[in-house]
């Protein structure tokens, strides 16, 4: 993936989920509003809605997300999204 994003951006709660040490093209960000957070949260996993909420801070992103709910539910915030099986046919960039 770092051939193909130069470098991702996540969040506490995802990188906990993660559960291994992350590559080093891997940074570790939270959202500085919780408010967002929170309200995702109300129908969201937690690192769904932690990743959206950071990205709502940013200027440009696009989010990975493998839950179509929560696809779903970034489409509708104006974000691009798509899963990491996507990435699965382009075997180069695992």
């Amino acid at each position: 993936m770092k051939s193909l994003f130069g470098k991702i951006t996540i969040t506490k709660i995802v990188a906990d989920d993660f559960g291994k040490a992350l590559p080093e093209f891997v940074e570790i960000e939270n959202p500085k509003d919780k408010k967002y957070q929170k309200i995702l949260e109300t129908f969201l996993d937690p690192g769904e809605a932690s990743a959206m909420a950071l990205a709502l801070e940013k200027e440009e992103c696009l989010l990975i997300i493998d839950e179509f709910k929560g696809r779903r539910e970034a489409g509708q915030l104006g974000f691009r999204s798509f899963t990491k099986k996507y990435l699965n046919k382009f075997p180069k960039y695992k």
